[in-house]
């Protein structure tokens, strides 16, 4: 988004896959109720501690295992994280980027219509971070743009419902210029 922002000129589409407007009170209102809907996980307890924790790690193994006692709350079906946990931590984000991340203050709600590219919004239903009350904020605000929300999904909808994800990627194409 901010590059789409910065260069519309560079930009012909986008695809925003489970992103997010702004961190107001609102948005943290959102995240934590939807974080206690799994609050009658086993797992729960521990990943909830972890989670809202400082979010500051020394090294990146200490990173690393917080994705690994938080990674149930991305999923809609924990089945999923545990299936895939082995790709996500392999393919994870570095301590660094986590860092540079974390002091950068994420308000782009009074830009967002003056993105002109044809945009699909992408959420899982069961996002907690990036919820679909976010993608319907994006979506309101954002101009030309399309919204679909994955059932059964949370923050890796390519990967908890790859078929309904590229479905709706291949029907968005036409509106790039695109076929399908």
């Amino acid at each position: 988004m901010h590059y789409a922002l910065a260069y519309p000129q560079h930009v012909g589409g986008l695809l925003l896959v489970d992103t997010m407007a702004q961190d107001d009170k609102a948005y943290f209102a959102d995240f934590r109720q939807r974080v206690e809907k799994r609050s009658n996980e086993p797992w729960y307890p521990e990943a909830y501690k972890m989670l809202m924790g400082d979010g500051k790690y020394a090294t990146q193994q200490e990173f690393d295992q917080s994705f690994m006692t938080i990674g149930p709350l991305y999923f809609a079906d924990t089945a999923h994280f545990q299936q895939h946990a082995k790709e996500l931590q392999a393919s994870r984000m570095s301590l660094t980027a986590w860092n540079l991340t974390t002091r950068l203050k994420f308000d782009l709600l009074a830009d967002l219509p003056k993105i002109t590219a044809p945009t699909l919004i992408v959420v899982g239903d069961k996002d907690f971070i990036c919820s679909p009350t976010q993608a319907e904020i994006l979506h309101r605000y954002i101009p030309n743009s399309k919204l679909l929300e994955i059932e059964d999904s949370g923050h890796f909808p390519f990967v908890e419902q790859p078929d309904a994800f590229f479905a709706g990627v291949r029907d968005f194409l036409p509106a790039l210029g695109h076929g399908k």
